[in-house]
Formats: structure tokens, C-alpha cells, sequence
């Protein structure tokens, strides 16, 4: 018996897979279609909608399946194409596609999984400090920032930008140690109402391993908030600097950048190398805290009680460290309890029309040139800008210099200097002012006071930084050029982290570009009549080679 089909049944075979592949031929079209849109929508939602990305993988699959359908209808008009010669340009530039695809992709991967970044910027503000890049090498325990942003506020934009860019910077530097996401308060109330934050903006850092957390509010954040945040949350030991208060001295607290009576900037500063800060009131507290590493005294106006003097002398005298920033006509209180020391400051102005600002004498510029080269603190400090400043000066005889103290000039004014006793004059006048240069700073080393012979038991030693002005580190100066350096070297120093002393990234500014009239004039004439004029002649003198 014959097993194959008969004639009539595989004709009816034959014909209905006919039919199908001309059903198939006649959607081919259609099924392309949906195919390329199935895959770029789940493509789409894949990346953009995590949530969504099982419904965008079938959703692909399905596109992938629909597209291999078409291409199986239409083979033959496919073998045809590609055959031809606009098939072979077809196929070179699909393949071209293909490659520059790939390359796009493998270069993006490359750049996520290594990047290479350079900060150009002359000042170096995208950069982490050298300081801040220790304390994040020393932190042991994962630590998870998290900011609380509500997206829809439009003046919170820059801020949010400014603290995502530094917390990824945190983040590359621990590689990743340190982590942080953003929520949206209004969106999730309950989770920020779990977490105790109750004021937006902030950034709430938390300690995975001791559980300690810290709420910073902003705006502003800058870098010394979070490496000061980043320091609070893991517990490390951090050295206290007291700024002396109830004398009229600058206020550590306020930092509006054109507030010249407060040093907020300045303190910042400090909490960014990682020590602790305070005030001191000596005539409420009545003593020097046991923790004070260095005591600032940041341009007195007032008197100090005569309790309160003897309370600093004594803690000076045991090896206390202390920054004395004194200005013309500072209180002789303040004056007298420097003398035991052989310094004196905060008598006259020094007027400098060689090194100062334009037309401004008064505010002298200390070149890089006039710094000591052999001192830590100023060794390659660029120009300081010193407001106002009083000159500072050994009251020692020179052959009669103890041989227990050590003082070193950290920075001298210009040869053409001199120092005035008068504040509206800027002539110099013989006989009247003294000619300079004048020392405008002084770091002290030494075992006892001038009068008082250490004996061999006195192993502690009182380490002082005196400088002619407190302008220099205020909230209006304290970001000109080597300004913020010098007071922070000034702290390190005292507090001997000698490692620490270095040039520090600058504040992050907005530089306006500031026109004179006649300025203005020129680029708007020139851009105006000059540069078409240009263009205009160019293209005469070429019309006239060609004629």
C-alpha cells in the first residue's frame, strides 16, 4: 500500500501555506511596524520606568518575534534587495550603524565603570580638598546621605544640583563607603516623618554600623558642612577651637559674605579639617575649657575684665595655643596680655602704597615675596589681602631675647610702608610716622614668658600666632586669593596638625564680568561695525583675486 499523499491532498497543502504566506506578505509591513515601535516603547520603559521593566522585557521579546515573522514573509523580496546593488549600500550602512552603536555604547560603559575626570577650573572648586580626602580615608563604616528635596521648587534647583555633584564626589572618593539618594518630602511624608526630619531642605546622614545621625539643613551646603556632617556622624575625636566672645569680637556664626564684622566663612573653614568648634565667654563660663585645643581671638573692640585676662595669661602660661588677630586701636587690655610674651600689636595702621589695593593704601597686599619661606604656615602661601592692618612687633631687646622663646616673622609690608598713628592721613610726614617695612605677623614657641625662667619640669610649651588684622579672614575677605589659607594654616599650626597645612580648594563663586563705560562701549561698537567690517573686506579682497 502507497503511504504518500495523494496528488489532490498535497495540492490542497500546497495551497493553504499559499495562502498564508500571502497573508503574511501582506502584513509584512504592518508587523515591522509594530515591531520597531514594541521595541523602542519597551526600550524606553526599560530605562526610564524601573518599575516596569518585566512588562518591557516581554515587550521587547514580543517586537523581536513580530520582526522575525515579517522577515520570514518576505524573503524573497529580502534576497532580491540584497542582491541589488542599493542592498549592498543597504548592508555597508547598516553595518557602519551597527559599529558606531556598539562603539557609543562600549565608550559610555568604559566612562561609567572608569572615569577620568579633571578639574580645569583655576581655583580648583570642583575639587575635594586634601584635607577632606583624609577624613574620608579614615572613615571605617558605611555612611548614607540622604537629601530631601521637593522637586517642584524652582529656587531650590541650583541648591539640589550643587548637592548632588558634591555628595557623588563623596561618594567616588570612598568608593562607595559613603552613599546617598533624594526623596521628595511631599511625596513620601511618612518616610521623612520616620526619620525625624522635619525641615526641607536638609541632607540626613546616618552611620550604618553605630546608628548615629546627623541633620544638616540647608541651603547653603558646601563642602566643609558635609565633611563636618560626615565627622559627626562617625563619632571621630575632633579637636576644639574656642572663639573668644563679649568683647566685640567678630561673630563665628554669621556668614553672609559681605557681613565684614563675623568670620562664619572662616569657621566653616575650620569644621572642614575636622575640628570642633565653640565659643568662649570667660566671664559666664570662668574658666578655659579642659578640651580647648586653640583659643581665636578674632578683633576685640571692647575691654577684657581683668578676671578674664588672668584666666587666659594662666591658661597661655600652662602651653595653651592661641590666635591673636588684633586691629588698629585694639583695647590695651588685649595688648597687655600679650607682653609677657614679648609681642605687641594693635597700635597704628600700616599704610602701603607699595603692596595694597588701588588707590586704598590702607589695605595692604602681602606678596608671596614678603612671606617667610622657611615657615610652615606661609612657605608658598600667594598674595594676602590684610584690610586695615596694625603692625606687630618684639618689645625685646634683641641681646636680650630669651633664649626660651623662638619668634618667626611670617609676613613683612613693602620697603615704601610705613605706619600712621593718624587714620585719615596717607602722606607720609617725618618725625610722625615710622618708615617701613613693619612685621605684620608673628608665630611665637616658647616655655614661659620673657621674665620667667622655665625650670626642667615645664616640658609644655605656649605656642602663639599673632597677625596685625582681623579683616583678612571676615566674610567679605576671607575668600581673596591665600587669605583663607593663612588663617587656616594658622589654626593648624597651633594645633600641630602640621599635615594639614596646605593650599585648600577656594570657595565656590559666581564671577560677574565687571565693564567700565568705555569698555562697554567697545565691545558693543565692535561687535556692531568691526567685525562685519572685517568680513565685509574679506570677502572684497577675495571677489577682487577672482575677477
Amino acid at each position: 500500500m502507497n503511504n504518500n499523499e495523494s496528488p489532490s491532498h498535497s495540492s490542497a497543502n500546497s495551497q493553504r501555506w499559499q495562502r498564508i504566506t500571502d497573508i503574511l506578505s501582506a502584513t509584512a509591513l504592518l508587523l515591522t511596524i509594530i515591531g520597531i515601535v514594541s521595541f523602542i516603547l519597551g526600550f524606553l520603559l526599560y530605562i526610564w520606568v524601573s518599575e516596569l521593566r518585566t512588562f518591557a522585557n516581554w515587550l521587547m521579546i514580543l517586537s523581536a518575534v513580530l520582526l522575525l515573522i515579517a522577515a520570514f514573509s518576505s524573503l524573497v523580496p529580502i534576497r532580491h534587495f540584497l542582491a541589488g546593488q542599493r542592498g549592498r549600500y543597504a548592508i555597508n550602512a547598516l553595518a557602519m550603524l551597527i559599529a558606531a552603536i556598539f562603539i557609543a555604547i562600549l565608550v559610555n560603559y568604559l566612562g561609567y565603570k572608569g572615569t577620568l575626570r579633571y578639574d580645569l577650573t583655576s581655583s580648583r572648586q570642583f575639587s575635594l580638598s586634601s584635607q577632606t580626602i583624609q577624613i574620608i580615608d579614615d572613615i571605617t563604616e558605611p555612611v548614607h546621605a540622604t537629601a530631601f528635596f521637593i522637586p517642584d521648587k524652582t529656587d531650590e534647583i541650583i541648591e539640589r544640583q550643587r548637592t548632588e555633584d558634591l555628595l557623588s564626589e563623596y561618594k567616588n572618593q570612598s568608593n562607595g563607603l559613603i552613599t546617598f539618594k533624594f526623596i521628595d518630602p511631599d511625596s513620601d511624608p511618612a518616610f521623612a516623618k520616620e526619620k525625624g526630619v522635619s525641615r526641607f531642605p536638609s541632607i540626613l546622614f546616618e552611620a550604618k554600623d553605630s546608628d548615629e545621625r546627623y541633620v544638616l539643613p540647608i541651603p547653603p551646603v558646601t563642602e566643609q558642612d558635609i565633611t563636618s556632617a560626615l565627622l559627626v556622624t562617625t563619632g571621630s575625636d575632633r579637636k576644639m577651637i574656642y572663639f573668644l566672645r563679649g568683647h566685640g569680637e567678630k561673630s563665628p556664626s554669621e556668614i553672609q559674605e559681605n557681613d565684614a564684622n563675623a568670620i562664619g566663612m572662616a569657621v566653616r573653614g575650620v569644621l572642614s579639617d575636622g575640628y570642633g568648634v565653640d565659643e568662649l565667654n570667660l566671664s559666664q563660663s570662668g574658666s578655659v575649657p579642659k578640651d580647648a585645643a586653640v583659643i581665636v581671638v578674632a578683633g576685640p573692640k571692647g575691654n577684657i575684665l581683668r578676671q578674664e585676662a588672668e584666666l587666659l595669661s594662666n591658661w597661655l602660661n600652662n602651653g595653651g595655643r592661641a590666635l591673636f588677630m588684633l586691629d588698629p586701636n585694639t583695647p590695651e587690655s588685649f595688648v597687655n596680655v600679650l607682653k609677657p610674651w614679648g609681642i605687641a600689636a594693635g597700635v597704628g595702621t600700616i599704610v602701603d602704597p607699595g603692596s595694597s589695593l588701588y588707590e586704598a593704601p590702607k589695605n595692604p597686599i602681602i606678596q608671596p615675596r614678603q612671606y617667610s619661606e622657611e615657615s610652615r604656615i606661609t612657605g608658598f602661601l600667594d598674595a594676602s589681602l590684610l584690610p586695615q592692618a596694625s603692625p606687630v612687633s618684639i618689645i625685646v631687646d634683641s641681646k636680650k631675647l630669651p633664649p626660651w622663646i623662638n619668634y618667626s616673622n611670617l609676613a613683612n609690608s613693602s620697603i615704601a610702608s610705613w605706619v600712621t598713628l593718624d587714620e585719615e592721613r596717607l602722606e607720609y610726614t617725618p618725625g610722625l610716622d615710622i618708615i617701613g617695612p613693619h612685621a605684620m605677623a608673628y608665630s611665637v614657641e616658647a616655655a614661659s614668658p620673657v621674665n620667667i625662667e622655665p625650670s626642667l619640669a615645664e616640658l609644655s610649651k605656649t605656642f602663639l600666632i599673632v597677625i596685625g588684622d582681623s579683616d583678612f579672614a571676615s566674610n567679605k575677605y576671607y575668600s581673596y586669593s591665600s587669605n583663607k589659607d593663612l588663617f587656616i594654616n594658622s589654626i593648624n599650626w597651633l594645633a600641630q596638625d602640621y599635615d594639614l597645612i596646605s593650599i585648600r580648594p577656594k570657595i565656590y563663586t559666581f564671577r560677574n564680568l565687571v565693564l567700565t563705560r568705555s569698555e562697554y562701549n567697545f565691545i558693543r561698537y565692535s561687535s556692531w561695525f568691526l567685525l562685519p567690517s572685517i568680513v565685509g573686506l574679506a570677502a572684497l579682497l577675495a571677489w577682487w583675486q577672482r575677477r
